[in-house]
């Protein structure tokens, strides 16, 4: 439970303390990245509802809480961004790859690791 509660106050302050320090710091310029892309603030329409359908997913699978936790704090991140600014901000700009943040890698990494914890848990109940 408390991995869960570190990743709904952990992800929210950090990514949103990231858009802001690149907001300040690189305003319409954006930062090479060399190969990869660049850092650049990019402002976009939410283009997905992350809901979290299943709020005891900690309780079904003990060991998917940091996952749990990172799922819903990029979810709320997202969700608080998204209501004071009316669009969510990606900074992370890759040549091959749709522009994202920090909050949409919590949300991937949070989702697979529920999904697969959840299989688990499955599979050793059901043997």
């Amino acid at each position: 439970m408390t991995a869960l509660a570190a990743g709904l106050l952990i992800v929210p302050l950090v990514d949103q303390g990231l858009k802001a320090i690149l907001r300040r710091t690189l305003g319409l310029r954006s930062f090479s990245l060399g190969w990869f892309g660049s850092l650049r603030v990019k402002e976009a329409q939410i283009w997905w509802v992350r809901l979290v359908r299943n709020s005891n997913m900690a309780i079904l699978c003990p060991s998917c809480g940091w996952f749990a936790g990172l799922l819903m704090g990029g979810s709320i991140s997202h969700g608080l961004e998204s209501s004071i600014r009316g669009c969510v901000s990606d900074y992370v700009c890759l040549r091959f790859w749709p522009a994202f943040n920090l909050a949409d890698m919590a949300i991937t990494v949070g989702f697979i690791g529920t999904a697969l914890g959840v299989l688990i848990t499955i599979r050793d109940a059901f043997p």
